[in-house]
């Protein structure tokens, strides 16, 4: 049975964050373009998942320290939205990017370091798995959970931007998003569904890999010294 207090998985943490903070950091520094910059930085899905995926490791770390069932749960909880999140953005991304990136990216005004691409669309998912097929026990929500909470971010993030994007301009952060509506909520429907069957696909790996004798209640009920 795998332990909750691993010191393998602590380490993975602090290193996690040491990568993905000034990746953040140096990302926000960089100006948008006049047409989406009253928009703000939390309307790209990126910056929320990274940002999920940095709030998972703090937990992880602050649930080491104090030992606490309730925030190993809250990480188990949290893992697997950021792992979810950030599986969406990379098979979004990558693909896009190599084969048409002019419907993720205006290059004439996105111009990021590869070393900060690959801290920011790659790395996390990377450090995310590895936690969870060599540290973790089993993610604690099911099916219905995962796709009640996949549905939900979904239509949070749709009601976020077209709260947020400048009704002048109407231009989305990402170019395939400036669609007319039905194909736009078109696309995260799809997206909504990609996410949930990414959660899907990774739990039933971990089932093979792992093992499905790694019970979620056995572990959390265990009281690490």
């Amino acid at each position: 049975m795998r332990s909750l207090r691993n010191n393998k998985s602590l380490l993975l943490s602090i290193f996690s964050l040491a990568v993905m903070v000034p990746a953040i950091i140096s990302l926000f520094s960089y100006k948008l373009p006049t047409v989406l910059a009253k928009a703000g930085r939390f309307q790209f899905l990126t910056n929320l998942a990274l940002i999920c995926s940095i709030i998972v490791f703090i937990i992880n770390i602050i649930a080491y320290i104090t030992n606490s069932k309730i925030l190993y749960q809250l990480q188990n909880v949290t893992h697997s939205i950021a792992l979810t999140m950030e599986m969406v953005v990379s098979i979004v991304y990558w693909p896009t990017r190599i084969l048409y990136i002019d419907l993720i990216a205006e290059t004439r005004v996105i111009q990021i370091p590869l070393y900060l691409d690959i801290s920011i669309h790659l790395l996390p998912v990377i450090f995310l798995i590895i936690d969870y097929y060599c540290f973790m026990p089993k993610w604690i929500l099911n099916y219905k959970q995962s796709y009640l909470i996949c549905s939900l971010l979904g239509s949070a993030y749709w009601v976020f931007l077209h709260s947020v994007i400048d009704q002048s301009t109407s231009r989305f952060p990402y170019p395939f998003l400036n669609v007319p509506f039905k194909n736009r909520l078109i696309i995260f429907i799809v997206v909504v569904q990609i996410a949930f069957l990414c959660f899907v696909i990774q739990k039933q790996l971990y089932n093979l890999i792992v093992g499905k004798d790694d019970d979620n209640n056995d572990n959390y009920n265990k009281k690490e010294k």
